[in-house]
């Protein structure tokens, strides 16, 4: 009996004590978990409280706000000089690197106030000919090739023959101006021979009215034999020589030359062609001065329609691929009356003097038209403006190893280059190559590499 008891009371005992040892360990962890809880709210107080006090350095306050020497004396939550801090210099958009590191990475550029730099559009737009300066040389009479004096590509001046077509539609009408010719002598003669017999009583009054009806006649056709003649381009110089020996040799040859100065540039006729009147034998064009027609926004077009009406000289700056180092002039003088309904941009006109033909019609340029309102700015290489969220950003030297973010408002131009318009001291000096890396060292904190505190 006693061993029984004794055993009962043993398993009791042992029951016990482990379940005493089962709830210490399920326990313990909850009061450790609870400790840490604590810790971290007291941690988490402690962090916030600076955010209300004097040492709140967030970047849109810092970033270049402030001078080298305020931020020396900007002390950090741990009580020493912010640019001191490895674990807080990031917070006032601050990024260090040794001289020794930077060396072939980052380049700087120097900031200065450059010339008056006026306010410009600049434009896209294509070379084309001058119509007005564009002369279409066809035949006046279908025919026969006989020659061709100008070939494409060759200069030409005023009067000069280009071609000369065998004609039978101007041999038969200068057949026939010979013909009306000598009827009118014929009639010419008869009337004066009547008319001073008719003085004299001499001949009827009929022979009279008919020998004056007859020169009538013949007066009429030989007018319109000359018209037609002048139709195919013979002067009067040349129609009154006809039938004489010079004339023999050329007769039925329609000369064509050229009424303007300029170049061939196309040329669809050779020697022995059959061609008729409605074709093309070759065109000849003044390229000594030239259209560019550019493609204007909606929005831009108040400010030329402006100086146009109130007829301002709007001058432009042509350039091109071909010619980098050449600046072409011009003058827009005209802008479209309608917008295309494609595109939405309306045509403007710039006039452009070529005298060395270096502007071939086709070209695709480019062109600055000056608005006037100069104004002094600020530029700095494309490189070197950075942007995060929308804002844009470049990096100043403080020191040799010191670099600051500073925010700008940069407006890019077409030449690799921006202006800036705020944000910029003349005198700065920016990283303008490397700047990524700077950038990269102050966003440590918003990627999760910043402090450990």
């Amino acid at each position: 009996m006693k061993s029984r008891l004794i055993h009962a009371t043993v398993s009791v005992v042992v029951f016990a004590g482990l379940s005493l040892g089962f709830l210490g360990l399920t326990w313990q962890p909850h009061v450790h978990a609870s400790q840490e809880a604590e810790q971290e709210h007291e941690h988490g107080q402690e962090a916030k409280e600076p955010e209300s006090t004097e040492h709140d350095h967030g970047g849109d306050e810092l970033h270049g706000s402030k001078s080298l020497d305020e931020l020396r004396e900007t002390k950090c939550e741990h009580e020493i000089s912010i640019l001191d801090c490895d674990e807080c210099r990031y917070e006032a958009g601050v990024a260090k690197m040794s001289p020794q590191t930077a060396h072939g990475l980052v380049e700087s550029w120097p900031v200065h106030t450059e010339s008056q730099a006026a306010r410009r559009l600049t434009l896209t737009g294509e070379v084309q000919l001058d119509p007005t300066r564009v002369a279409l040389i066809a035949s006046a009479g279908a025919g026969r090739v006989e020659e061709v004096r100008k070939n494409l590509g060759e200069k030409v001046q005023v009067g000069d023959v280009v071609a000369v077509v065998q004609s039978p539609e101007l041999g038969q009408a200068q057949a026939d101006w010979l013909e009306a010719k000598a009827r009118l002598d014929l009639a010419r003669q008869t009337y004066d021979r009547e008319r001073q017999l008719h003085e004299n009583r001499i001949s009827s009054q009929a022979d009279y009215l008919a020998a004056r009806s007859e020169l009538a006649s013949a007066q009429a056709a030989a007018s319109a034999v000359r018209k037609r003649l002048q139709l195919f381009g013979l002067s009067v110089e040349q129609i009154e020589s006809l039938g004489s020996a010079d004339s023999e040799a050329s007769f039925g040859q329609l000369v064509l030359t050229s009424p303007i100065g300029g170049t061939v540039i196309e040329q669809n006729v050779v020697w022995g062609q059959l061609v008729e009147t409605t074709e093309t034998l070759c065109r000849i064009a003044d390229l000594s001065r030239l259209w560019v027609w550019c493609d204007v926004y909606e929005s831009d077009l108040a400010v030329l329609h402006e100086r146009i009406v109130s007829g301002a000289t709007v001058q432009a700056r042509i350039y091109t691929g071909a010619f980098p180092e050449t600046v072409f002039s011009g003058t827009l003088d005209l802008i479209s009356s309608q917008f295309d309904r494609q595109t939405r941009m309306l045509k403007v006109r710039v006039m452009v003097d070529n005298p060395e033909g270096r502007l071939r019609p086709g070209m695709f340029v480019r062109v600055m038209i000056g608005l006037g309102g100069d104004l002094a700015v600020l530029r700095v290489p494309a490189a070197a403006v950075l942007s995060d969220d929308g804002r844009q950003f470049v990096f100043i030297r403080l020191t040799d190893d010191l670099w600051i973010r500073r925010d700008v408002t940069a407006r890019p131009t077409q030449d690799g280059f921006v202006e800036v318009q705020t944000g910029l001291r003349d005198g700065d000096v920016v990283a303008s190559r490397g700047a990524f890396m700077f950038k990269s060292e102050i966003l440590k904190e918003k990627m999760g590499a910043g402090c450990a505190h």
